[in-house]
């Protein structure tokens, strides 16, 4: 049987690992770092349409499976927003935050 100062070591222990699996990989502000990166390689990649005229390019996954993927992935955060889809092929254009 456990004593009492062996319960709560394992309990300081298990709080402790609660602890760690709570903290996040990165911060809020890297996070937002990593997306712009991502959105900047998905417009110089997938860029179809270039306007003088002002207006948003839109982009197109030319059916690759990275491209899309990184899409909606955007789009899960409010950075990209899909016109069209089918398959592995998203077109759609980069929002602002």
């Amino acid at each position: 049987m456990k004593t009492g100062e062996e319960i709560l070591d394992t309990l300081q222990h298990g709080v402790e690992i609660q602890k760690r699996l709570n903290q996040k990989w990165f911060s809020e502000e890297e996070f937002n770092e990593a997306l712009d990166v991502i959105a900047d390689v998905l417009n110089q990649a997938c860029q179809i349409e270039l306007s003088g005229d002002g207006s948003v390019p839109k982009l197109d996954s030319m059916a690759m499976n990275s491209y899309a993927d990184a899409m909606r992935f955007l789009e899960k955060h409010n950075r990209f927003t899909i016109i069209s889809e089918y398959g592995h092929r998203v077109i759609g254009y980069l929002t602002s935050e």
